[in-house]
């Protein structure tokens, strides 16, 4: 059964491409992808390019919603209890304090965050997660 798998790895490994799939996840898909495949051939199916496509791209694809999941549930119980400072101050003071602490600049962008306009803003996308990378921190730092 091994060599049936090895014919199909060219295959397999431009999909990773295909799907756009980090690099840092490629072993796992290609892994979840030739299990998929190999649990096909134990049920008798013969492997053909469309049939091997359907099944790899939903064993790559199924692994990565499942691996998601799991991290959400895992960040969930991982987070770290609120912080007394944060339960105890109004949301006026925390704007007041964070108006003082950032540039006019990141103060606008916080705003334009938090009404939901990032779009708006005039960023490319690329600018816009660096920029919101910076402003997390500065936020982070600034109520700490």
């Amino acid at each position: 059964m091994e060599h049936l798998l090895t014919k199909w790895e060219p295959l397999l490994k431009k999909m990773l491409f295909t799907l756009g799939i980090h690099p840092n996840e490629h072993d796992e898909c290609l892994q979840a992808a030739r299990l998929r495949l190999w649990k096909s051939i134990e049920e008798g199916k013969e492997l053909t390019a469309t049939f091997v496509k359907i099944r790899a791209k939903g064993g790559m694809l199924d692994h990565l919603a499942k691996r998601n999941r799991t991290l959400e549930r895992e960040v969930a119980s991982d987070s770290p209890p609120e912080r007394q400072y944060l339960q105890e101050t109004s949301f006026g003071s925390l704007m007041d304090e964070l108006n003082k602490g950032l540039s006019k600049k990141e103060y606008d962008y916080l705003i334009t965050l938090m009404q939901g306009k990032e779009e708006e803003s005039g960023y490319s996308p690329s600018r816009q997660r660096s920029f919101k990378s910076e402003l997390r921190k500065k936020v982070i730092a600034l109520l700490s």
